[in-house]
């Protein structure tokens, strides 16, 4: 018999994708247990999933490892996955993460996560610097729930990179994380370049603060704002993809790196 297994969703005034989330996860091939929407809206957002048939928990405290402890908590099954308020899931998404998971010796599973919105520039370059590349990214990735117990469930102090932050206090205890591909989530990425480089920012600011924590060196993350034209160069090959995918992937290396200066 397959696991049971919780989906869990962290919302924040997402009453205009919300229900295209709730509504592939009850499309699944696989049948989650439960659908759980975390909300911390201020909008329709919980309104619209409980609609659906979510169960809905309101969480004053905002912030997303808070959010996604408190799913922890009122999660029943063995298997968590996690999922943005902002995406949709591929039919056979859950489906393809446990049957990764049922073949033993893993902690966690994560999937692949592609551009909703593709026909947006920034979206599509995000999209292709990313493709089919492992992550332990909070959107699109299942855990057995008492791993995550185990290590003490997210950090609250940490306003991004508590996804990865986690993984890597899994990753210690000697378990694995897989990577399977065809678990597909659709995210609808920022549609702003200057948006998603400031997401960059944030993003190399919070993971060189998570690194810290674990008393691992920054400096590389650091650099990458001083090697801009060498990632340039070095990303050159990826023009065959799109024209502006080099300077893009250089781009936000900078941005990140300036974000891992200021942690």
């Amino acid at each position: 018999m397959s696991p049971s297994c919780s989906v869990i969703v962290i919302a924040r005034n997402a009453e205009r994708t919300i229900a295209g989330c709730v509504s592939s996860l009850l499309a699944q091939t696989f049948k989650p247990t439960e659908i759980i929407v975390i909300d911390s809206s201020t909008d329709s957002t919980g309104k619209i999933a409980a609609e659906l048939g979510a169960k809905v928990v309101h969480e004053p405290v905002v912030g997303r490892s808070r959010a996604r402890n408190r799913g922890l908590e009122e999660s029943r099954g063995e298997l968590v996955a996690f999922i943005d308020a902002d995406a949709v899931a591929d039919p056979s998404w859950l489906s393809w993460l446990v049957r990764r998971y049922e073949k033993g010796g893993l902690a966690g599973v994560a999937g692949s996560i592609r551009a909703l919105n593709p026909d947006r520039l920034a979206a599509k370059l995000l999209e292709l610097a990313t493709a089919n590349k492992p992550h332990y990214g909070g959107g699109n990735i299942m855990y057995e729930k008492g791993a995550i117990v185990e290590v003490g469930m997210f950090n609250e102090r940490l306003q991004m990179a508590e996804d990865v932050e986690l993984a890597w206090r899994v990753l210690k205890t000697g378990r694995k994380i897989g990577f399977e591909p065809r678990a597909v989530v659709y995210h609808a990425h920022r549609e702003n370049m200057s948006e998603l480089l400031r997401q960059q920012y944030n993003f190399g600011k919070w993971s060189a603060k998570a690194r810290k924590i674990h008393g691992m060196s920054t400096w590389r993350q650091r650099a990458l704002l001083f090697a801009t034209p060498l990632l340039l160069v070095r990303n050159l090959p990826k023009a065959r993809l799109h024209p502006v995918l080099p300077i893009f992937m250089a781009l936000a290396s900078a941005a990140y790196g300036a974000g891992a200066l200021t942690a």
